[in-house]
């Protein structure tokens, strides 16, 4: 029987400091699956980001090889270096073409792929931090910390589809008010934990909804992109480019074209431990605020799985990007 589902049926028909006492359900139990939640979190953004580095290492070493052999120059950026200002921003123009120059050194790739992660990672470190709170005002600001890494996924999604982004979607988590109980400190600030913990998960749970559907769009649009046929398209590219008498725009053009599909295929990937990440989501929330069917059990078995899908996620791309290194040297 999962005490910590059922006993939310009877909580109400009993006073709060006979549930504090008695009930055997202890935010303590949550500490483990959230840890590790978070974790695998930190891992997938992780590894978006090193797709993100890897395209870029590649973008800027051919863009070095053409500036050394003549056939692009570096220019600086309109109005870049007006008086006042303490350095200059650089383009690159390459030999031939009179429009499309590019800011150098090259950074990341579309900031849409990344969207949401910054603010995943943010909400999970909330949750992580409510259950290591000492104090009850600790647990609310530290549920609002969470609160707020979910409105920042909002407020990404939304600049990555363009749309308006929201404001105050999200209520904010204030501490329930059981002055009768609060001499006992510990089971009180456990119970403030507790509910704390369901608030934050409950009041998030639309926009890790909205995080993973946007992904899964990301997913589909590149489903003819598949990894492993864009590294050789990316890696027949390379080679081109790096034959000095085929230096040309088309082979720049073909190189940057190419670039950009293994990074969106690559990232096509990523939807995949984010799929994962709201089933273990909606499995936590449930066991916090569910009818009781779904168990403590049932979310940590959840949390397993999208941890695990986080590790393949890695190493697909660790994978993928021994094999180019691999066949671009040889």
């Amino acid at each position: 029987m999962d005490f910590c589902g059922s006993y939310r049926h009877w909580r109400s028909a009993i006073s709060a400091a006979t549930l504090l006492i008695l009930a055997g359900c202890s935010v303590a139990d949550y500490k483990a699956p959230i840890i590790e939640l978070g974790t695998a979190v930190n891992d997938t953004a992780s590894t978006v980001h090193k797709i993100d580095l890897e395209i870029t290492k590649a973008r800027n070493k051919r863009w070095l090889t053409l500036l050394a052999s003549g056939n692009a120059s570096l220019q600086t950026a309109n109005n870049s270096c007006a008086s006042g200002t303490k350095t200059c921003s650089l383009v690159i123009r390459f030999l031939g073409k009179d429009k499309g120059k590019s800011p150098f050194p090259a950074t990341a790739q579309e900031k849409s792929d990344l969207a949401g992660l910054g603010g995943l990672k943010n909400y999970v470190a909330g949750l992580r931090a409510i259950v290591d709170a000492e104090t009850a005002s600790a647990v609310t600001t530290s549920a609002n910390e969470a609160l707020a890494g979910a409105a920042k996924i909002e407020t990404s999604l939304a600049e990555a589809q363009k749309s308006v982004i929201p404001s105050g979607t999200i209520k904010a988590y204030g501490e329930p008010v059981l002055a009768a109980v609060k001499w006992l400190v510990t089971q009180y600030v456990e119970r403030v934990k507790y509910k704390a913990l369901a608030a934050a998960t409950l009041r998030a749970q639309p926009t890790i909804e909205k995080l993973a559907k946007y992904h899964g769009k990301v997913a589909e649009v590149v489903t003819a992109n598949k990894s492993s046929y864009a590294r050789k398209i990316f890696i027949k590219a390379q080679n081109e480019f790096d034959v000095p008498e085929k230096k040309s725009k088309i082979n720049v053009n073909n190189f940057v074209k190419a670039a950009a599909a293994y990074n969106d295929a690559l990232k096509g990937e990523a939807a995949q431990p984010l799929k994962k990440f709201l089933i273990a989501h909606t499995k936590l929330n449930d066991s916090l605020n569910g009818d009781g069917s779904t168990s403590l059990a049932d979310a940590i078995g959840a949390i397993k799985d999208f941890a695990e899908r986080a590790k393949e996620f890695s190493k697909i791309v660790d994978d993928i990007n021994k094999a180019s290194d691999s066949q671009a040297k040889g």
